[in-house]
């Protein structure tokens, strides 16, 4: 999905051709964009089991287009008010009845250090109870989700601006579904604390915790903080520069030593835009930073393999100025460049205004890499052989934009053993009963996309814990009693289904709490 800066709504499928319905001419007519920087969102806003693209222009319009049918939800767009900017849309079930709320932060644009609002969409139009709640100054944070403070629902993490030279400083809120500020919150940064959010337990504690790049005092770098608000030891992550206002910290492990790394962009004049990998205690990795020979590392990093080692690499695209070419680059866990990258002369005079995503979008089980480019140009690149995986794929995490990893979704271990299953089989999980969570195991004997997926006795789907193509093998995954919101579910009897290809074979799980 891409809008451009005439206002135009793009959908493609995976062959390339338009979506039905698309594209969709701007809505109200004459509207202007920025197009790249207006980021989309995905989930299922209206209940109706298909998703809608949601995304928010510089003339105070909300969208929201139904995949399916091509055109806009009723009573869409959402006029937010004259000269109203917007920043990221995050779609979630907040106030958990099977419907994505839209959440999005707005700003009054074209007046200084103006104050901005947080806002929770029904699909009516609605804010919740609670909503829409006010910040000190705009800023170009986008927020995340994420339960900080251990109370089984989710939090909001957003920054604000700040006003120089002795004035209203940067902060970083965090505010609680019903719209109240958490304890030790907002903490102060000094500037301004306008970036994306990533909520990640980072020092594996089993907590939580809040990471940025911002700058306080003199010290630029990635700062994380825990649900209290307090700075965890090692932190902050020493920058050299700042990064994009969009670029957000990407984690995953990337030298598979079982312990997650940081993955960040910076921006500095003229040609040191540097790509940097700290550990998870802040510290730089050997290796790294990295020089991408250009001003800009765009947007945020992506994290996936696309060098078939097995573990994730580091990719980004940078800006193109005079006669220096956009260029989209790949770097290993010791920072060297992926060999077949950086992909060249992709366009002059333009910019790769765009995170990576990198899925396998057309089921033939291996890579596909997307990016566009601020002139409207969208890219695509396959890595045939390379098996697809999902480490951090794409601008915060998912296409729902949560800035977080759903709690249950703890590692997917197995695979390329060197006895392939003479059937598939899925087993008894264990514990059973269990509280907080449980092991599933099973084992397929064919190449194929395989899902599995959890229900209630009444049949109703809950939760889908497992949706790719795996080669044959054996399986483990942990899942934590959490439904599709990552709200904790009720003691009852549920259902677990693999299906892998042809075969089917579902088995049921007990609930205690």
């Amino acid at each position: 999905f891409l809008s451009n800066i005439e206002g135009y709504a793009y959908m493609w499928k995976p062959n390339g051709a338009f979506v039905l319905g698309f594209p969709q001419p701007p809505n109200p007519p004459n509207v202007w964009s920025t197009g790249s920087r207006e980021t989309a969102a995905a989930g299922d806003v209206n209940g109706d089991g298909s998703k809608e693209v949601v995304f928010g222009r510089w003339v105070g319009m909300l969208y929201a287009f139904q995949y399916h049918l091509g055109a806009q939800l009723p009573g869409f767009p959402l006029n937010l008010g004259q000269l109203v900017s917007t920043n990221d849309p995050l779609l979630y079930d907040f106030d958990d009845d099977g419907k994505d709320e839209m959440l999005i932060y707005r700003y009054p644009d074209q007046i200084t250090y103006a104050p901005g609002f947080i806002s929770i969409y029904d699909e009516d139009g609605s804010n919740l109870p609670g909503w829409p709640q006010t910040v000190p100054q705009y800023s170009e944070s986008a927020p995340a989700i994420g339960d900080i403070d251990g109370d089984g629902q989710m939090e909001i993490v957003l920054g604000s601006g700040d006003v120089p030279n002795g004035g209203v400083p940067g902060e970083i809120y965090a505010f609680e579904f019903d719209g109240s500020v958490l304890p030790g919150f907002p903490i102060t940064t000094g500037y301004g604390a306008d970036t994306p959010v990533t909520i990640y337990d980072i020092d594996m504690n089993g907590e939580k915790d809040i990471l940025m790049r911002v700058k306080v005092g003199e010290v630029n770098g990635i700062y994380a903080y825990d649900g209290g608000g307090n700075l965890l030891p090692g932190f902050p992550a020493v920058l050299t520069s700042g990064g994009s206002a969009h670029g957000a910290p990407a984690i995953a492990d990337v030298n598979g030593d079982g312990l997650p790394e940081i993955a960040y962009g910076t921006v500095e004049a003229v040609d040191l835009g540097k790509v940097w990998l700290f550990s998870h205690t802040g510290q730089l990795m050997p290796g790294f930073p990295q020089p991408v020979f250009a001003t800009w590392v765009e947007e945020s990093v992506s994290l996936e393999d696309v060098s078939g080692d097995g573990l994730p690499d580091i990719v980004c695209g940078t800006n193109g100025v005079g006669s220096d070419y956009a260029q989209l680059w790949a770097f290993d866990y010791q920072g060297n460049v992926v060999d077949g990258f950086p992909i060249p002369n992709l366009e002059t005079l333009s910019s790769l205004e765009s995170t990576p995503s990198i899925y396998d979008i057309d089921g033939d089980g291996d890579t596909e890499i997307f990016t566009a480019s601020i002139s409207g140009t969208v890219f695509a690149y396959d890595s045939p052989g390379i098996p697809a995986s999902t480490s951090w794929p794409t601008y915060k995490y998912n296409a729902a934009r949560w800035g977080s990893i759903p709690d249950d979704i703890t590692g997917l271990e197995g695979g390329g053993s060197e006895i392939i299953p003479a059937r598939a089989e899925l087993y008894q999980n264990y514990p059973n009963p269990f509280n907080p969570e449980t092991n599933f195991g099973f084992r397929i004997a064919d190449f194929g996309f395989t899902t599995l997926r959890i229900y209630d006795i009444s049949g109703r789907l809950v939760k889908t814990l497992l949706e790719q193509e795996l080669a044959p093998g054996e399986y483990r995954f942990t899942w934590d009693g959490r439904n599709e919101s990552g709200r904790v579910l009720a003691s009852g009897v549920y259902l677990y289904r693999l299906r892998a290809g042809d075969f089917v074979q579902t088995r049921k799980l007990i609930l205690l709490r």
